[in-house]
């Protein structure tokens, strides 16, 4: 029996007494296969494996101010389980991470846009929630429901690895346990209220997010409308608290480390080749540490279109999931935003657009790639096709695609995309038609004629 397979029986086994959780303040019920001993053994893990690869900075007005906000977080959360420790990580990654006991580390890249203990509270509230809504554990539960939790359960190298990028260590988008969406509204809510126990002014969670969404990842599209949602709430808290800390202490421009006033070149054609190869050899490391270099050159070249469209380019080689979908359609939105003739980047973002089931704009984004002569190849037109009949819009493909075979006579495979439109419609007739030009026609390859005749068969 696999090793997976066992630690899969053993926990669904232990179901009923370990199996649901409901999260303090929202009351939403999880699915909970992880005991709190097995949390501690995680976070143990996952805490050595980040001192092992991280650097500490020496940098001791970042851990001041660490310590300083991280200790009244810390109270605010009040959780017994924890043993709070703080630690300053040496990268230029604009991140930070709390593990379930406790353990808090924040990347000096963070501190980049952080203007004062208010703002660097939030990012600490809004981790801390995470750990204290056991996100983490949740998603390690349904990774061994879904058959994706083997590693960590077995305490492998990659588990360690997986369970630093759960819990926030490193960009989640590569992660193949990752944060919900629904994970996320609730850290920014019980963050909200957690930073507002500790006395810091819970607008400034809204400052921050503001401004580091803008710079990082251009075009997304916000979450700051729940932040905002929650704010009065918060606000009531914050009046309450019994200490009223406000901004706490305001970072001057000298707090910011030297090494962000330089800025490092734009994301080159070789952070792609470097992902494609950590893509190909299956090496999650490599391919998350490529995955933040391009970030950070994204998050300071912001204009720069072509490390836009490299981040995107990266981003799509990482798991399907929703959050990496939306990231990389705001990424190549921005990017053809910077270059509207950038007909490839135009043609990233139709793909991102489909696999979130938006056809209607993915068609929009196809139609003009191929009006403009680019892609027009068996798979862009496949695409697009499967964007009509998923979005039932017919009438539009046979007449768009009709118009391109008319321009393309040798592409047969138009055709043939226009008899499977057809024959979705209903119309067998048109279908039969266009079947008929391509085995008809003197130099049509045998692979299509020999497709044509098995369609024509299934619309006899």
């Amino acid at each position: 029996m696999k090793v997976f397979q066992l630690f899969a029986m053993i926990f669904v086994a232990t179901a009923v007494s370990v199996g649901c959780n409901t999260v303090p303040y929202t009351g939403r019920t999880q699915v909970m296969l992880v005991s709190k001993a097995q949390e501690k053994d995680f976070a143990s893990r996952a805490w050595n494996e980040a001192g092992r690869k991280e650097a500490e900075s020496k940098e001791q007005r970042y851990k001041e101010a660490l310590e300083r906000v991280g200790k009244n977080i810390a109270q605010a959360v009040n959780n017994p389980d924890c043993e709070w420790e703080f630690k300053v990580f040496d990268s230029d990654r604009p991140n930070a991470f709390c593990l379930p006991d406790g353990k808090v580390a924040v990347y000096t890249g963070l501190f980049k846009f952080v203007d004062n203990d208010a703002e660097l509270a939030a990012v600490l509230a809004h981790e801390a929630a995470h750990s204290f809504a056991r996100h983490g554990s949740e998603q390690i539960s349904q990774g061994v429901l879904n058959g994706k939790g083997a590693e960590v359960l077995n305490a492998t190298d990659t588990g360690t690895r997986q369970l630093l990028d759960m819990y926030g260590s490193a960009t989640n988008e590569s992660a193949t346990l990752a944060y919900t969406a629904e994970n996320e509204r609730e850290a920014d809510y019980i963050g909200l209220i957690f930073m507002a126990k500790a006395g810091y002014d819970p607008a400034a969670a809204i400052k921050f997010r503001e401004k580091i969404e803008k710079v990082l990842n251009p075009g997304f599209k916000s979450h700051i409308g729940e932040l905002e949602k929650r704010l009065p709430e918060a606000e009531i808290i914050y009046n309450q608290a019994p200490e009223k800390r406000g901004l706490g202490e305001v970072y001057s421009a000298a707090v910011h480390n030297p090494v962000f006033t330089a800025k490092p070149t734009a994301a080159s054609e070789s952070l792609l080749e470097k992902a494609g190869a950590a893509f190909k050899a299956g090496d999650k490391p490599r391919l998350k540490q490529v995955l933040a270099d391009a970030e950070s050159s994204v998050s300071l070249h912001p204009e720069d279109q072509k490390a836009l469209v490299i981040y995107g380019k990266i981003l799509a080689l990482l798991n399907n999931s929703p959050e990496t979908n939306l990231l990389a359609e705001n990424v190549f939105a921005e990017a053809v935003r910077l270059d509207p003739e950038d007909d490839e980047a135009r043609r990233y973002l139709a793909d991102t657009l489909y696999r979130q089931e938006l056809f209607n704009a993915a068609i929009e984004q196809l139609e003009q790639v191929l009006n403009n002569g680019h892609f027009i190849d068996p798979a862009t037109i496949a695409l697009l096709n499967m964007c009509y009949i998923r979005d039932e819009q017919y009438g539009r493909g046979i007449n768009f695609l009709g118009q391109l075979a008319g321009k393309y006579p040798q592409k047969d495979d138009i055709k043939l995309q226009i008899a499977v439109l057809a024959h979705h419609w209903g119309n067998k007739p048109l279908a039969v038609n266009w079947l008929r030009q391509v085995i008809d026609r003197a130099d049509a390859s045998e692979a299509n004629r020999e497709t044509a005749e098995k369609l024509l068969y299934m619309n006899r």
